[in-house]
């Protein structure tokens, strides 16, 4: 599987068979504010870099996650199979994204996670895949309290965690459980939960997959120090356990 970071916690996701965006067609706010100029053009209809990818799926409504203009614009402009985005709040919370998706093209399915409020969601994405979100804590106060919910990913057997801005309060049997029967290839951690202890038992619960880390601002856009947590208090330049995205385009490949 090839593995693009496209900026904040965008990763674009491909194989053969398969082509996703996660997290990928977002706006910003004071902490994240960078939008890599081939996400834009693609949302609009120009380039060849990240167009017509069958299946956009988004942990919660921040704006630097999800804006419902540039995914309306994609939809627009491009093929897509399947969007998902969580239910808004509905309490007009501040950094959220409340806005309606709409797709002129009527080609798209848009399916709202979380509409009846249920733990878990999941859904047939291809023939041989699946995708399931659990409903897990967005880390921080009332003020970032949306709905958020973690993505399990099962492809053709493989399997991918995405952890959005989650911390580790979830039960870590009850992810085995969904992954159960697949081979589970990496999971995608932000720097504040990596540098929490408790992530140990969720690795070990999980039999130490390949760590992803992400949400990591670019240089010029690190307002909130970030970028120097990944750096020095966790060394996660010398990350052993997997490898830290943290710059525009950089591409894994994780088999």
């Amino acid at each position: 599987m090839k593995i693009t970071l496209v900026g904040n916690a965008g990763i674009y996701m491909r194989d053969k068979h398969h082509s996703l965006l996660i997290d990928s067609l977002y706006g910003g706010n004071q902490f994240f504010n960078q939008k890599p100029s081939e996400v834009s053009a693609a949302a609009d209809g120009r380039g060849h870099d990240y167009r017509n990818v069958d299946v956009l799926l988004f942990t919660h409504r921040h704006e630097d996650h999800f804006s419902s203009c540039y995914v309306n614009s994609y939809l627009a402009h491009n093929a897509v199979q399947h969007v998902y985005v969580p239910r808004p709040s509905g309490r007009n919370l501040s950094y959220e994204d409340a806005g309606k998706l709409t797709d002129s093209t009527g080609q798209a399915r848009i399916v709202t996670v979380g509409q009846q409020d249920e733990a878990i969601f999941y859904e047939s994405i291809y023939p041989d895949s699946w995708v399931v979100f659990f409903k897990t804590r967005h880390m921080g106060t009332n003020d970032f309290d949306v709905p958020h919910y973690s993505i399990a990913l099962i492809l053709a057997g493989k399997s991918y965690l995405f952890m959005g801005d989650t911390d580790w309060s979830y039960p870590v049997r009850n992810v085995r459980s969904i992954l159960a029967g697949t081979q589970l290839k990496g999971i995608f951690v932000n720097p504040l939960s990596y540098a929490d202890r408790r992530r140990k038992e969720w690795l070990s619960g999980l039999g130490y997959p390949q760590v992803l880390l992400y949400h990591i601002p670019f240089a010029d856009d690190d307002v909130s120090g970030m970028r120097h947590l990944a750096n020095t208090a966790t060394a996660f330049y010398t990350l052993q356990d997997g490898y830290a995205l943290k710059e525009n385009r950089q591409t894994v490949f994780v088999n």
